[in-house]
């Protein structure tokens, strides 16, 4: 297995000017069938490189992170970019859909991956709007929306393998001047957004921290895929929608960064 960096594999990975190519169905079934075998796996010697190789992706281990397998698309398909941690990890998966027109939120959840000790972290790999045919406001290349992706077939074999896994998906959203910073929702699943909330809020007081539906009507994530499939199958997820001000200075501040991901770690923790 080939040895690269993290950010070789996240510029290798992604194409802004990319296409996503519609999956066949037996494409699909492999990608979740190998996921969930990947994740019931914990170390990175028992890794079926030729089966991932088979059906288009080629594993690296990430040479700056000695515990992190990566699964990068060779066919140019828009298929996404998924980051396996093999050792001391928690059930924890973040989600990176709009990594492309979502500002930032690519480099934040690299460090919620890493300071949550996440299990996984799933990225996009082409514009959400640019890379698929859109009708009625929707398209096939967003991931967070469509249900015949490769992205979403990934996501359903790490839910098969760890049922009771929290998704942490990260979005960015363009303020109003009466919104708040941060806007945490349980998108309709048994996750505790106002516990989530209530942490955050304490460690990053400088900031205002909201909850969907209670301190605003809008932005809950509920209409996303990965969010309709956790409530049906009654998994966990905390999706956060973060303004551009919070992005910009998570970016440049290390302290307000580390205060973030240490409370969502802890909040995670407290969940019941």
């Amino acid at each position: 297995m080939a040895s690269e960096p993290l950010q070789h594999l996240l510029e290798r990975g992604r194409d802004i000017s990319g296409k996503m190519v519609e999956p066949a169905v037996p494409a699909l079934d492999a990608v979740e069938e190998g996921m969930a075998q990947a994740l019931a796996a914990d170390s990175q010697g028992t890794w079926d490189t030729e089966s991932w190789r088979r059906i288009g992706f080629e594993p690296y281990r990430v040479a700056d992170r000695a515990d992190i397998v990566a699964l990068v698309d060779q066919q140019e398909r828009g298929a996404g970019l998924y980051f396996l941690r093999v050792e001391n990890h928690r059930p924890v998966f973040v989600h990176i859909p709009h990594s492309f027109s979502d500002l930032d939120t690519l480099p934040i959840g690299v460090a919620l991956f890493d300071g949550l000790r996440a299990r996984m972290l799933l990225v996009n790999s082409v514009h959400r709007r640019r890379g698929g045919p859109c009708e009625e406001g929707e398209c096939a290349s967003d991931v967070a929306h469509g249900e015949g992706t490769f992205f979403h077939a990934v996501h359903r074999g790490a839910m098969g393998a760890h049922p009771q896994a929290v998704v942490v998906a990260v979005h960015g959203f363009r303020e109003l001047d009466s919104d708040p910073d941060v806007i945490v929702s349980a998108a309709g699943t048994t996750a505790d957004a106002q516990g989530i909330a209530r942490t955050l809020q304490a460690w990053i007081a400088d900031y205002d921290v909201g909850t969907f539906p209670v301190d605003i009507g809008r932005l809950g994530g509920r209409s996303g895929i990965q969010a309709r499939h956790l409530r049906a199958s009654g998994g966990r997820m905390i999706h956060l929608e973060l303004s551009r001000a919070i992005r910009r200075a998570l970016l440049r501040d290390f302290d307000l960064r580390r205060r973030f991901v240490l409370a969502l770690a802890r909040a995670i923790s407290e969940m019941p």
